[in-house]
């Protein structure tokens, strides 16, 4: 029986058409896939990534999504765009439920 990755986790601040970015979110995706625990965290210019193509897949795949509300509000996102597999949160608490061994993973521009 192979072995469950660590936990990942994404901080996703950079949009989704940066450098890496692409990359990174199917390398999350692949671990999901093998059964891995994988949340990302939108913030900042990454609030772009929501209306991006790639994003449904993500949860498809079982990673966890979420939003940091207070970036969101900062830049106008409307609400009703979001979609409904992403929970509004903040950095905090995507940080405090970081569990030991778990991966940190972060994209900015």
């Amino acid at each position: 029986m192979p072995a469950v990755p660590p936990p990942l986790r994404l901080l996703l601040a950079a949009p989704p058409t940066a450098p890496g970015v692409g990359p990174l979110l199917e390398a999350a995706r692949a671990v999901a896939v093998e059964g891995g625990s994988v949340a990302v965290f939108f913030t900042d210019a990454g609030l772009a990534g929501l209306s991006d193509a790639s994003v449904a897949p993500l949860g498809d795949a079982g990673m966890r999504l979420s939003l940091c509300a207070r970036s969101a509000r900062a830049r106008g996102l409307d609400p009703a765009r979001v979609p409904a597999s992403v929970t509004w949160s903040s950095l905090t608490a995507f940080l405090r439920d970081l569990e030991p061994g778990t991966r940190l993973w972060s994209a900015f521009p």
